[in-house]
This record gives C-alpha cells, sequence and structure tokens, in this order.
C-alpha cells in the first residue's frame, strides 16, 4: 500500500487534522459521505460539483483536501 492510502479498516484522521494536500478517492469519498464509486463516476461523466475535480496522478485519482474542506464548508 502506497504511504499516503488509508489501508481498509483505518479510519482517516478528521478533516480539520488532514496533513495531505491530494486524498486518495476512498478517503474523499469517507469525509464527503459518499461511496467511493460515486466520486468515481462523477468524475468519468465530467459531473464533479464545482471545485471538486480530481487530479489523475499514476493512473488514480487525488482529491483536493482544500476543496473538500470548502464543499463540507470549513475553511481551507
Amino acid at each position: 500500500m502506497a504511504r499516503n492510502e488509508t489501508a481498509v479498516g483505518d479510519a482517516p484522521p478528521p478533516l480539520h487534522e488532514e496533513t495531505r494536500a491530494l486524498l486518495d478517492t476512498e478517503t474523499a469519498a469517507h469525509h464527503l459521505h459518499l461511496k467511493p464509486g460515486t466520486l468515481r463516476q462523477w468524475h468519468a461523466l465530467d459531473r464533479c460539483p464545482e471545485g471538486l475535480k480530481p487530479v489523475q496522478i499514476g493512473g488514480r485519482l487525488r482529491w483536493s483536501t482544500d476543496n473538500i474542506r470548502k464543499l463540507c464548508g470549513g475553511a481551507a
């Protein structure tokens, strides 16, 4: 498992304590209270909410922690 990915069964830190700039899909979905497949589908259909568009690194989607904070009503 890559260093910046959350192991299955491990809860990620609270969003306000998250130190990574980019999150894997599973962690992003956890913080947004969505299923990872929902985020993947939004990306595939180009239907991500404004400001949530992921970047692709090594074939994997990464989601901006700051953008997730903004969507959740927190400060970046």
